[in-house]
């Protein structure tokens, strides 16, 4: 026995219209209880990436206040240079982001 056909034989399923409707009824149930059953899990993972993301941007002006009216900037140079070099961690791309929009709008302050 399939643990998608149920107890329909494969041979049946394309029978009628009726035996393939049945099926493909059986197939979106498993699907959706499947979808179900994971989303909780799911959207906590997002939920805690975001909160993470919130406090790692905070983190970062709160260390660099000088660039807070630079922050459309300073999000176009995070996003290049993270599509640049994937392979960094965010942190490090922050700091590079950092650098490049103080050389850019010449601040220095802190």
């Amino acid at each position: 026995m399939s643990r998608y056909l149920g107890d329909i034989k494969l041979e049946d399923f394309l029978a009628s219209e009726e035996s393939f409707d049945k099926v493909m009824d059986k197939v979106v149930s498993v699907a959706i209880e499947r979808a179900l059953i994971h989303l909780p899990r799911l959207i906590l993972a997002q939920i805690r990436n975001a909160e993470g993301v919130k406090e790692t941007v905070d983190k970062f002006y709160l260390s660099n206040r000088d660039l807070r009216p630079y922050k459309n900037m300073l999000s176009v140079t995070t996003t290049r240079l993270c599509a640049e070099h994937p392979e960094l961690p965010v942190e490090e791309i922050l700091a590079m982001a950092a650098t490049e929009v103080r050389s850019v709008v010449k601040t220095t302050t802190k």
